[in-house]
């Protein structure tokens, strides 16, 4: 019996010693040659590898892999749980290491963006809500957004229409606040759109 798919997906997973999907396994099987040994004509054979890695994990009492996500699919060596464990561990140590900045670090890429941005053009400011006198648990949290902005159109406008805003007791700037969060998922979504700070007629909110 000649070199399969099954073959082929033991031998790469063996190899990289950590859970990969069937197109990470193709492409790794291609680097080390293991394609050429492959007898098989088919026109899609990463479906033909996906199918075969299913169908023996769904029928075959005695497979030797098992599936470890499924978005995106991922397969891996049944019975090497210490090195899996490890793997998992690994990857959560790099999320942590990607979220070790805070929301403030970004404040100044926002406020280069409301600056230069055609429908804010306006001057930002950050809020320490922490020095707030609302210093009640909890009450400033929900009080300040992270950052506002004002937006003074006066240079476009001739003496005449000042005048009429004068006369009118209109605002001609515009106010914004936003409220930028690293991560957004369904878990705090609904919680970060519906913040309680009071939005003033005029103020423009944003979660970015």
């Amino acid at each position: 019996m000649g070199y399969s798919f099954l073959d082929l997906a033991r031998d790469v997973l063996n190899y990289a010693n950590i859970p990969l999907s069937v197109e990470e396994i193709w492409d790794i099987a291609g680097k080390q040659g293991l394609l050429e040994k492959l007898a098989s004509s088919g026109k899609t054979p990463i479906r033909t590898l996906s199918a075969r890695i299913y169908v023996d994990i769904k029928n075959n009492n005695h497979s030797c892999f098992v599936q470890t996500s499924k978005r995106p699919a991922k397969f891996f060596i049944k019975g090497k749980e210490a090195e899996l464990e490890e793997f998992e561990n690994r990857q959560e140590e790099e999320k942590k290491e990607q979220h070790k900045f805070k929301e403030r670090d970004l404040h100044i890429l926002l406020s280069s963006f409301a600056r230069s941005d055609e429908h804010f053009k306006c001057m930002t400011k950050t809020i320490y809500h922490e020095v707030s006198k609302r210093v009640k648990s909890g009450k400033n949290k929900w009080l300040h957004p992270d950052i506002v902005g004002v937006h003074f159109p006066f240079e476009s406008y001739t003496e005449n229409t000042l005048k009429l805003f004068d006369i009118l007791k209109v605002n001609p700037y515009k106010l914004y606040s936003f409220e930028m969060k690293i991560s957004l998922c369904l878990g705090n979504l609904r919680e970060c759109y519906f913040r309680q700070y009071p939005i003033p007629v005029g103020r423009m909110r944003g979660i970015l």
